[in-house]
């Protein structure tokens, strides 16, 4: 068992490089190279050569303006070191220490090496500053392994690359500390590096680089201890069942939309505790997926994503954004935030305080008591029901101005039901 501490910068960007070379073509066939699910080809006449179609194919990457492969850009060349054409069409990255992926489309009775539909070859793989899985970026130059507690402190240094190296290692534990300032993962949307696309509605593309951080084993992961400003994003897929995830504190996001820390898994007997910070579990909606049997916030800001599946949820104070249907009760404690649920139901809530915004028309089964404990149902228009067994006391609000309860059976104590707003078509019926 050894301490080992995310240095990052060790080892010098490497650009990578990838080929493909046309041996033969006939007229009519097509021969191009696909990165992300985008694609620039060329189609050959009658009187092409290998050499001629792929000078007409370097040429046709070099001059694309879709940012995958404006990346490479003027790395694409077919011509050799004397600048003579040649029947070999090389993509080198312009960010050195950048990986890409690219495979070779087009008509299969092309000759081409690889053929159509395998990756491009990789010439010289990129290595650099970011890759995790190189021993040089690491305290003790060589890389952390199993049982061993692996640190990310006082750097600045991004940890980008290699995140699926230590899926099959069982760490003893993972601490993010407050002094780290730099990224782990990637970011949902990648602006272009070396484009001039920019990110949103005008460009950019969906990041297709793995993104999240892989953990083997169930190490118990702590993010934000210590003083600091913290990481804008920490990417996480962690442990399969077992695993304990406490965030104490976040930088601020650095994407938006997005949570500074995001958490995936494969299982579902996890347990996620927040203290304060901004955290995303499956954060992302119904292509992510994560499980956690409990989650537990007392501070910060907590999304749950539509995919993701979880058991009880305590919510003691912060902010809730939740888009699952829990397996077990919502619990809202009397110094609660605002928890908002926009999932399909149904839904079982314990209300003692703060504001549940309830914006489903799933059946919810309503505990609520307290002064300070209020149920908001004025967001959503759609017809509504709560459970029979539902009780509203001790001064809680049920707010429903539009009477979007269309089936229910509620029952109140005189302090609630004076407080409630229930529309003017609301029937109450006196035991």
């Amino acid at each position: 068992m050894a301490l080992v501490v995310w240095n990052g910068g060790g080892v010098a960007p490497v650009a990578e490089v990838k080929t493909l070379t046309i041996t033969a073509v006939a007229a009519g066939q097509v021969v191009g190279v696909v990165i992300n699910g985008k694609e620039v080809s060329y189609t050959a006449t009658g009187t092409d050569t290998a050499v001629t179609a792929a000078t007409a194919l370097a040429a046709a990457l070099a001059a694309s303006t879709i940012p995958e492969f404006a990346e490479v850009g003027t790395g694409w060349s077919n011509a050799d070191a004397s600048g003579n054409p040649t029947a070999t069409v090389t993509g080198r990255h312009q960010a050195p220490g950048t990986p890409w992926s690219a495979a070779v489309s087009g008509d299969t009775t092309a000759a081409v090496t690889p053929a159509a539909g395998s990756p491009l070859a990789t010439t010289t793989a990129a290595v650099g500053p970011n890759f995790v899985d190189q021993p040089a970026n690491w305290s003790t130059g060589s890389l952390p392994g199993t049982g061993d507690d692996v640190v990310f402190e006082r750097s600045g240094v991004d940890a980008l690359y290699g995140l699926t190296h230590f899926a099959a290692t069982a760490f003893n534990s993972l601490t993010v500390r407050q002094s780290f300032t730099g990224a782990i993962g990637l970011s949902a949307t990648n602006g272009g590096s070396g484009s001039t696309v920019a990110p949103g509605a005008s460009g950019g593309y969906t990041e297709y680089r793995p993104r999240y951080l892989q953990l083997g084993g169930n190490p118990p992961v702590t993010i934000g201890e210590g003083g600091g400003t913290g990481s804008g994003r920490v990417n996480l897929q962690v442990g399969t069942g077992g695993c304990v995830v406490n965030v104490l504190a976040t930088g601020n996001p650095s994407d938006d939309p997005g949570a500074a820390v995001n958490l995936l898994n494969s299982g579902t007997g996890n347990t996620l505790n927040v203290t304060s910070g901004s955290v995303g579990v499956a954060g992302e909606g119904a292509t992510q997926s994560a499980g956690f049997a409990a989650v537990s916030l007392s501070g910060g800001a907590v999304t749950i994503g539509s995919g993701a599946t979880v058991g009880a949820v305590s919510h003691e104070g912060g902010t809730l954004d939740c888009a699952a249907s829990p397996g077990g009760t919502l619990t809202m404690a009397r110094t609660a935030g605002t928890a908002t649920y926009r999932g399909p139901g149904p839904l079982t809530a314990a209300v003692y305080g703060g504001t549940l915004v309830y914006l489903s028309n799933g059946a919810l089964t309503l505990t609520a008591s307290g002064p300070t404990a209020k149920i908001d149902l004025s967001q959503d228009p759609r017809a509504k029901t709560l459970t029979n067994t539902s009780t509203v006391g001790g001064g809680a609000v049920l707010y429903d101005p539009a009477a979007t309860l269309t089936a229910a059976t509620v029952t109140f104590d005189d302090l609630s039901l004076a407080k409630a707003v229930l529309g003017p078509v609301a029937k109450l019926v006196r035991p």
